[in-house]
């Protein structure tokens, strides 16, 4: 953009305004970063040799406007119970978006990460996600529901979930869905399919649009209405590797959404016992 264009204000493009008059004082320009909405990561553990554990760490995140920051890697920081924390910067090459934590000793001992995204500007803290892992437990079926949070707007619902899964050796989890039902028509299935991913053992965001059928429902005529009581059943499904037939359904917990009140739920559930603060879509 020249000079000309500036002073004739022929360039809509640039929120900007022209100051002509001889004046004083102190002039403040707030600016918002425009980021991706979804930011996701999960722990796919990879080989169990010798009492040490390797994983590999896919990242993923929308992008789907240009005009949004650019993410150039991922703030890594890790700590194994009672060993010195690490934090290292992952640059993403163009090619590949995962790096590898390798060779962790196979124990009881807590291992927590925390993995933040940057751009040019710093990192974008509002989007890391956090999670830890019991390594004892790889190769048990222990699934656990550890993340549920959601945030509505005018047209849509951004959900946010997470899993802290150890599928059965030999085993691997190829889907996770959400049963939407509507709880003044409960024996009609509204199933949205959440994403196919390489490793379900993460932190995920899901964004969809009120009243809109897309891919990741069953069928066309399946949605979500705004303003409506939902029971939402969370389901992850584990295939044999070598029998893709073979498989085995964990219901994890079931939900329920509220409007303009909150309420503190206490759910009972073999695989899950957590407290979760609700409220109505």
């Amino acid at each position: 953009m020249d000079d000309a264009e500036l002073l004739a204000g022929q360039n809509p493009k640039y929120p900007y305004n022209v100051y002509k008059n001889k004046v004083s004082g102190k002039l403040l320009l707030i600016v918002e970063l425009e980021t991706p909405k979804t930011f996701n990561t999960s722990v796919d553990v990879y080989k169990v040799e010798d009492n040490k554990v390797s994983m590999v760490v896919p990242i993923s995140w929308d992008e789907d406007e240009e005009e949004k920051a650019k993410l150039l890697g991922v703030k890594v920081e890790c700590e194994h119970e009672g060993e010195e924390s690490l934090t290292r910067f992952v640059d993403f090459d163009g090619a590949s978006y995962e790096f590898k934590i390798e060779d962790l000793i196979k124990d009881d001992k807590l291992f927590t990460y925390a993995f933040t995204p940057y751009t040019s500007f710093g990192t974008i803290d509002y989007l890391s996600k956090r999670g830890s892992m019991n390594l004892s437990y790889i190769g048990t079926g222990k699934i656990d529901l550890v993340e549920w949070r959601y945030y509505v707007d005018q047209n849509s619902i951004s959900i946010s979930w997470g899993l802290e899964a150890y599928p059965r050796y030999g085993y691997q989890i190829t889907e996770v869905n959400m049963d939407f039902r509507d709880v003044t028509d409960p024996n009609t299935e509204n199933i949205y399919r959440t994403r196919q991913r390489r490793s379900y053992n993460g932190n995920f965001t899901e964004d969809i649009t009120f009243d809109e059928s897309n891919v990741y429902f069953d069928n066309s005529h399946m949605s979500l209405k705004k303003g409506k009581l939902y029971v939402v059943r969370i389901e992850a499904v584990s295939s044999n590797t070598l029998d893709p037939t073979n498989k085995i359904s964990n219901c994890l917990v079931v939900f329920i959404f509220f409007r303009k009140c909150t309420l503190q739920v206490h759910l009972m559930n073999p695989l899950l016992q957590i407290k979760l603060t609700t409220s109505l879509l």
